[in-house]
């Protein structure tokens, strides 16, 4: 396993002032998400969080989706989310009182409006980075994550740069995973932004992520109803009578799906390596017992 940002280590120093990690510890959480591509292979973006900042501002590039898709990956990793609205002094206040309500459509974690020039928002954030915890702020590029940070600590800590006006997308100022320590003795990890948000093989996290169609789940006729075509399915009539929404629902299933083929790959992935294995012994012992002849 490789170490990643935040990972405890048990490590032993060199006579060149280096040092050699022996172990790593186990993690209480995580983050991670699939690698980019058709791939079964996982990223740990940080370890042992106990905060995602799921950093957010409210203009073209929001999305009610690319949140759904963060809230599964703390659910899976056992990391509380807080959603951090952040640009608030340049977005308009309808549209911002829209998306807030859209957020707490989805899901009861806390939402935080920020400015990181007027501050607002920034004491409430403050108040919650005490002693001990560790915080992982993700994103897209151009979010205002390293901005976010700056203004926390106070200092110019992280680089930073404007984003493009044409799409809005930022330049990845933030090009490598850093962890700091701030003065109230809590950490923060700022983060590159991320293009794509893969999700892993927690179906479990999926499901608890949509607590509305685990509720419904039950009622269905069928003990494995997958709701998508199943009659007297419970989730399908509540899409059909508006208690669920379309579009909530196909991110429901589009999640599941792409969680499922995942642990599908990753099955397969480690079944090659079982065979391949299995493969080297039988070569081995088949060169060993030439060598005796």
């Amino acid at each position: 396993m490789t170490p990643a940002v935040g990972d405890f280590v048990r490590f032993t120093p060199n006579q060149h002032g280096e040092s050699i990690i022996d172990e790593i510890l186990p993690r209480n959480s995580w983050i991670k998400r699939k690698s980019a591509g058709r791939t079964s292979d996982e990223n740990v973006l940080a370890a042992n969080v106990d905060f995602m900042l799921i950093v957010t501002p409210v203009d073209k590039t929001f999305s009610i989706r690319r949140i759904e898709r963060f809230l599964v990956l703390a659910e899976s990793g056992r990391v509380r989310p807080v959603i951090v609205i952040t640009k608030s002094d340049i977005c308009d206040p309808v549209d911002m009182a829209v998306n807030i309500g859209s957020i707490e459509e989805i899901t009861d974690a806390e939402v935080i409006e920020t400015s990181s020039v007027s501050g607002l928002g920034i004491d409430r954030l403050q108040s919650m980075m005490t002693a001990g915890k560790t915080f992982c702020a993700v994103g897209t590029s151009g979010a205002g994550k390293s901005t976010l940070l700056n203004r926390i600590a106070g200092s110019g800590v992280a680089a930073t740069s404007d984003i493009r006006s044409k799409d809005n997308k930022g330049r990845h100022t933030t090009t490598g995973r850093h962890m700091y320590r701030l003065e109230e003795g809590a950490w923060f990890i700022d983060t590159p932004g991320l293009r794509e948000v893969g999700i892993t093989d927690d179906t479990e996290a999926v499901e608890d992520t949509f607590q509305e169609i685990k509720a419904l789940a039950p009622q269905c006729f069928f003990a494995d109803c997958t709701h998508s075509h199943e009659p007297l399915c419970a989730v399908l009539e509540a899409v059909s009578d508006g208690r669920i929404k379309p579009e909530r629902y196909e991110s429901y299933m589009r999640l599941r799906r792409e969680s499922e083929n995942h642990a599908l790959r990753t099955q397969h992935r480690l079944e090659k390596k079982r065979q391949d294995k299995n493969l080297s012994k039988r070569v081995k012992a088949a060169g060993k017992r030439k060598k005796r002849f």
